[in-house]
């Protein structure tokens, strides 16, 4: 008998490179053994060391491909990464709660590329009420939506370590408590696009039936094999057994 079919829908920006965005989130999916789908929010005109511009789908657009997909795939679990700005993304996020009542939401939160072009300026937003699951920003990006202490009275914070000096420990926010996942620093093992698939590992572990812990946990060790697959910006995805 054949397992029951898991589903991941990543809504993001598609990177020609692969590097980043929605074909990363997928390559990560599949890794997982988990069937992926992407829903475009941008058309971005990168590779992994230069960027040179962006243009946006509409609100209607993302909202139109995630209903056609909805029609047929029973998916619960979705990640939400580059979007025009902070009203799109609620709209999509109430959209999705008001199609999938029992919806896990992750927004991985990107200000910039890692090329250096600037997404958004919007300073401490108030984004508690935006019924979200869970937020993954790195050190630069918390610093844009609020403090992981009071976000996290609404919605889980992983607070990536990745650009701390002395080590590469995450911290996962989730109301009173804290969890810390130690990681040393790996030197020269920057991969473009590390944050979306940090996030997408995440996802794709929620959606077999870990608890957010254990998919964290997961997912950190999924990123640390990755960043050092390859000598270069564009890591390597390997597959990994997941029950």
């Amino acid at each position: 008998m054949s397992k029951q079919p898991k589903y991941c829908i990543s809504i993001a920006g598609l990177d020609p490179s692969g590097g980043a965005g929605i074909l990363a989130d997928i390559k990560t999916f599949e890794a997982h053994d988990v069937i992926g789908f992407g829903v475009c929010t941008a058309i971005t005109y990168q590779h992994e060391s230069e960027f040179e511009g962006v243009d946006w789908l509409s609100e209607k657009q993302i909202i139109q491909q995630i209903d056609v997909l909805l029609k047929k795939y029973p998916v619960r679990f979705f990640k939400i990464g580059l979007i025009e700005n902070l009203n799109v993304l609620k709209a999509v996020v109430d959209h999705i709660r008001q199609k999938v009542i029992d919806a896990f939401i992750v927004w991985d939160p990107i200000m910039k590329a890692s090329a250096g072009f600037t997404f958004h300026n919007e300073s401490q937003p108030d984004i508690t009420n935006y019924k979200i699951d869970l937020i993954t920003p790195n050190m630069e990006e918390i610093d844009s939506i609020g403090k992981p202490e009071i976000l996290a009275k609404t919605a889980a914070v992983l607070l990536k370590g990745g650009h701390a000096k002395h080590n590469a420990n995450d911290m996962l926010f989730h109301k009173e408590n804290i969890v810390e996942f130690p990681s040393e620093k790996i030197a020269g093992a920057a991969k473009h696009g590390s944050g979306c698939v940090l996030s997408a590992s995440i996802l794709a572990h929620m959606s077999t039936g870990k608890t957010l812990i254990e998919a964290c946990d997961e997912g950190k060790k999924y990123i640390t094999d990755f960043l050092t697959s390859t000598t270069t910006l564009l890591g390597k995805h390997q597959q990994t057994a997941i029950i």
